[in-house]
């Protein structure tokens, strides 16, 4: 995704073009799609990028701004579409294996690995040496990672089958940042008939981890925990469900429903452990009439999630969002035109008071916050020439806090908190886009060069307020 132009990772949130500010394991302003249904974590709005089915990837989609009415708020900066892979005539299975490691800071006293004393830095100074004299012999802990990817793709009559897993083995340049998980991914397609499709993806994700949030200090604790910062994930399992049905009447036009069933467990130290669910359905109506150029696409969404955590005061929150969309698709010799409009409404149920410090206390009137707010977008693509392609395009942003950034309440490293903000209100914001593309040949060879502007502005943008009490 890095070689994409104007989308980078920065600690792993995605941002396209500069639109997304730094906020630490909570909220994105990019939409992360698998086959079209949101992968977002529940309640931090946060992406697990090990969740995502590299071992099954046929595609991935990546749209720069807010430019179609046709995925959800979060998408106010643009979207990433992972597309998984169908089976083909023939079967096929891929295995791989791989290796990294990383090397040594260009300043010595910044490397912390050598021998393995994991055993004995936890212990009582008069134990270390007396309980444990051959540390020397124990094996060199160097910051690597080892790991398989395995996908297996077969039709079997009408049914289509894929089968994917994925192992990783990971230990960290950063000290006691490490990860151990296994996914598996079974993906299975029956076609009832021509008009018919009955469709059902799964991921099961399992495994443990640690990290840290910040540094010892710059000199010697580089790369290594600050006091109290380190936090473990001792189990955790993140899976969904998703089925879905895909129908072409007879007189073409195509209906689409996509459902998902999305658990997160996580048991982590340090009173950060959360659970969530949520449940997800969208009904996608599209009818094309190319007499006169014209495709008309249309749907409602629902989502239900329910999340439960000490990270949040060990109470209940629920969200339900509801949305609905209409986009029209007009060409009309070498133009296109676009222009779509998606209209979302959120209802927030928590708590009454919510405690901010152990001394203070804030109030939700009636434990509900309520919302609703339509977004509209516009686009147009020309071709001047044989490969020449003009466009532009206009589109409104809006993205609703995610639990996590309301009201997420711990403590890391010594003297640091995280404390919530009951009267967080949404970023909104909008993007422009013009740009030329030109294709060209020389001898075998093809290309293009694409040349774009873009404005993009964006309000009550949702960050971490550093505050030192």
């Amino acid at each position: 995704l890095t070689k994409v132009p104007g989308l980078a990772i920065v600690d792993g949130q995605a941002s396209i073009r500069g639109g997304a500010g730094f906020s630490y394991g909570a909220g994105t302003r990019v939409l992360i799609l698998v086959d079209d249904i949101p992968a977002l974590q529940v309640d931090a709005g946060f992406p697990n990028w090990d969740d995502f089915p590299v071992e099954n990837i046929a595609q991935m989609e990546v749209l720069k701004g807010a430019a179609s009415a046709l995925y959800g708020s979060s998408a106010m900066n643009g979207i990433i579409n992972i597309r998984t892979g169908f089976a083909k005539d023939k079967p096929e299975t891929e295995v791989a294996v791989f290796s990294r490691a990383w090397g040594a800071p260009a300043d010595p006293a910044m490397k912390w690995w050598g021998k393995d004393d994991s055993y004995t830095r936890y212990m009582p100074l008069s134990q270390r040496n007396e309980e444990v004299p051959a540390l020397d012999s124990f094996l060199v802990k160097l910051p690597m990672e080892n790991g398989f990817s395995v996908a297996h793709r077969r039709k079997m009559g009408k049914l289509d089958v894929v089968l994917g897993a994925y192992g990783l083995h990971r230990n960290s340049y950063n000290r006691d940042s490490y990860t151990r998980y296994l996914r598996f991914t079974p993906n299975f397609r029956y076609r009832v008939n021509d008009r018919l499709t009955l469709g059902l993806n799964m991921n099961f994700n399992g495994g443990y981890s640690g990290s840290f949030f910040v540094w010892g200090n710059d000199t010697n604790k580089a790369y290594q925990a600050g006091l109290n910062s380190a936090s473990q994930s001792l189990g955790r399992l993140r899976y969904n469900i998703d089925p879905s049905v895909q129908y072409f009447d007879k007189t073409g036009n195509r209906h689409k429903l996509l459902g998902r069933y999305y658990s997160v467990s996580n048991n982590n130290s340090g009173n950060q452990s959360n659970d969530s669910r949520m449940y997800y359905g969208e009904y996608q109506f599209q009818r094309r009439m190319d007499r006169i150029g014209l495709t008309v696409t249309g749907g409602l969404v629902g989502i239900y999630t329910k999340v439960n955590a000490p990270l949040y005061n060990q109470s209940e929150y629920t969200n339900r969002n509801l949305a609905g969309y209409l986009q029209a698709d007009y060409k009309i010799g070498y133009l296109n035109l676009s222009a779509g409009v998606r209209y979302e409404s959120n209802r927030l149920k928590s708590p009454v008071i919510i405690r901010i410090t152990p001394t203070e206390n804030d109030t939700v009137p009636n434990g509900l916050t309520k919302e609703s707010k339509p977004v509209f977008r516009l686009g147009a693509n020309h071709q001047l020439a044989e490969a020449t392609y003009l466009r532009a395009s206009w589109g409104q942003g809006y993205r609703y806090p995610t639990i996590a950034e309301k009201f997420i309440n711990t403590d890391f490293s010594a003297g640091n908190s995280v404390r919530p903000n009951p009267d967080l209100v949404s970023e909104t914001g909008w993007t422009a886009e013009a740009g030329l593309k030109q294709g060209f040949r020389v001898d075998r060879w093809k290309g293009f060069i694409d040349v774009a502007g873009f404005w993009s502005e964006y309000q009550s943008m949702m960050e971490f307020a550093l505050d030192r009490l």
